[in-house]
């Protein structure tokens, strides 16, 4: 199977209708700057009822993206499943994950904790939500091929 393949096999499965929740990780095209993306996907009305939205932080740590519901009407179930951070930067950290782990874990690496350490405490986000394990991904700025 080439390259090509897995990724047309790939995109063939994003392109259902639950995709889940993903995380990736990469380098820009010159290798300069990490990226990182997250999606979301739902099982429920609740799950599919939320959007990314782009915040400032008022300490300086820069800004953050956090899910947020459209209409709040819908919303139903424990938020804090469906509800969290996404992405976090803090002391060169930038962190971005599937749930609640997000500001945890940017805080505990800030703090100089290593990725397992920080990890350990978010297996996955229990019974009420069919034990969806948690994904995360963290990159430092110093680790940039600058």
């Amino acid at each position: 199977m080439t390259l090509i393949d897995r990724w047309q096999e790939n995109f063939k499965a994003l392109s259902a209708p639950y995709i889940g929740r993903i995380v990736i990780v990469g380098l820009s095209d010159d290798g300069r700057y990490w990226r990182l993306f997250t999606g979301m996907g739902g099982r429920s009305a609740g799950s599919n009822n939320r959007y990314y939205r782009l915040l400032p932080d008022l300490n300086g740590h820069g800004d953050y993206v956090k899910t947020e519901v459209h209409d709040p009407a819908l919303q139903k179930g424990d938020p804090s499943t469906t509800l969290y951070i996404a992405h976090r930067s803090r002391k060169g950290w930038h962190v971005a994950s599937n749930g609640e782990q997000t500001e945890g874990l940017s805080i505990a690496l800030a703090l100089g904790a290593s990725f397992e350490e920080a990890q350990r405490l978010y297996l996955n986000e229990g019974p009420q939500a069919d034990f969806t394990a948690r994904i995360s991904a963290a990159v430092n700025d110093s680790r940039t091929t600058r």
